[in-house]
């Protein structure tokens, strides 16, 4: 699909704003060796938390699969945090949508998740929260963001600070780390759009963004990369007004003009 041919799934996540309200709370589920927990309330967090917690530091060699499929709805203010540094059993995590006709919204509040594997599909995220990111994916084998909005997300804490201000946090917790963004939206949102980051001097193998616009606001970078490989970008409509839409090694301010162009 191109990036235009995503301009109608927006659309609609847009008027789940106001259309979809949300129901009383599902149960959980096996599906294919994951366990499933389906979400209808903000309650629902609650319990995938629990359930995370108790999967990641079960005495088990195996690779436990916890997925959390959001039904349609706005969720306010979640403080979503999943997933552990310290876990003592590889886990993969999927925040997705329950149905991707139908993307979930979350408005204001942030999202943390840490596992070997992170899935995170068809979900629009919006509004003010208090500081930190809306979405911050720590990974060690793989990470995947596909059919994901960002509209109009900002940070009422740290003004002025681009780490507090940021869209999208991907950070690398082991060397190799594979990462992607695929049919994604940043639109209207504050400070950097896409930060990359590792921890004690960890690095991403490889990461690629595929059919997605990054529309940056003026003086702010779209990709913040600069102690990391370049990023591959096929497909991609980046438009930062300023004079460095991208922090990348090869890159030095002031990067040539023009500021909008197709990758």
């Amino acid at each position: 699909r191109s990036v235009s041919g995503a301009l109608p799934r927006l659309a609609l996540a847009l008027c789940v704003f106001t259309t979809c309200p949300l129901g009383a709370s599902a149960g959980t589920r096996d599906t294919g060796g994951a366990m499933t927990i389906d979400i209808r309330s903000i309650e629902d967090f609650t319990r995938a938390s629990a359930a995370c917690t108790e999967l990641i530091y079960a005495e088990s060699a195996d690779r436990a699969t916890l997925r959390l499929a959001v039904h349609p709805g706005r969720y306010e203010g979640v403080q979503l945090t999943l997933g552990s540094r310290f876990a003592t059993r590889p886990m993969e995590l999927e925040l997705v949508a329950a149905d991707p006709a139908t993307p979930p919204v979350f408005a204001g509040g942030s999202v943390q998740l840490t596992a070997a594997r992170l899935t995170v599909s068809g979900l629009v995220f919006t509004g003010e929260r208090g500081a930190g990111y809306a979405l911050h994916l720590n990974g060690y084998e793989e990470v995947r963001v596909d059919g994901v909005s960002f509209v109009d997300c900002r940070a009422t804490v740290g003004e002025g600070a681009w780490s507090e201000l940021g869209t999208l946090k991907l950070e690398a917790q082991a060397d190799g780390l594979v990462a992607s963004l695929t049919d994604c939206w940043f639109v209207g949102n504050r400070g950097t759009l896409v930060s990359l980051g590792g921890q004690a001097g960890t690095r991403f193998e490889t990461l690629e963004l595929r059919r997605t616009a990054l529309l940056a606001n003026p003086g702010s970078p779209a990709i913040d990369a600069v102690m990391l490989p370049i990023p591959s970008l096929r497909g991609c409509l980046i438009d930062a007004p300023g004079p460095s839409p991208l922090l990348l090694p090869s890159f030095s301010p002031p990067f040539p003009s023009p500021s909008s162009f197709f990758l």
